[in-house]
């Protein structure tokens, strides 16, 4: 029996929560894998084909076979990747990290090169929220202190942010010209 994997929940751990072990071992053609009760955990492993609970050692096995990573092809690859793009709409970060998942394997551990070479998706770039006029004059006439209202004013109208309105001083102020100067 070799060990494969043990995993704490949380960084953090207690002496109560040092019981909470992940431990998981492969023995010839299967993994055996314990764990406290957790109905996630079961529930996640009961979707894996050919899972079976052993009462008397209580643990679960799956079966394993070195040789199944012969039978992925680029196809596989490509459709698998597809389809967190187009069927399950993961998030351009969450894609690349699959791909990248994808390369350390056949790299490091196959020792073979990447079959799928694409194109890496670009991060969505997304809009600022605008407030229109009725929204600002809203929030502007809820204010009641002056020096309050100023600030939001000069914020909203002028594009600065907190920390620069904060630093103004009244000789950044150019009256004659209505402008606010850097200093």
């Amino acid at each position: 029996m070799k060990f494969v994997y043990t995993y704490k929940l949380g960084q953090n751990a207690n002496f109560e929560q040092a019981e909470k072990v992940i431990k998981a071992y492969r023995a010839d053609e299967e993994i055996k894998v314990s764990f406290p009760y957790n109905r996630n955990y079961i529930a996640r492993i009961k979707t894996i084909e050919g899972h079976k609970w052993h009462p008397e050692r209580r643990y679960w096995s799956v079966p394993y076979s070195d040789n199944v990573t012969e039978v992925i092809v680029n196809g596989d690859v490509k459709n698998y990747l597809f389809s967190l793009a187009e069927q399950r709409k993961v998030s351009t970060s969450t894609l690349n990290t699959a791909i990248n998942a994808l390369k350390f394997y056949y790299g490091d551990v196959l020792k073979r090169e990447f079959v799928c070479e694409m194109k890496r998706p670009k991060k969505d770039k997304k809009l600022p929220v605008v407030l229109n006029q009725e929204e600002v004059s809203r929030i502007l006439s809820s204010v009641n202190n002056i020096k309050h209202k100023l600030i939001l004013m000069l914020i909203y109208s002028a594009g600065l942010r907190v920390s620069e309105v904060v630093k103004l001083r009244p000789e950044n102020v150019d009256t004659q010209r209505k402008l606010v100067v850097s200093a």
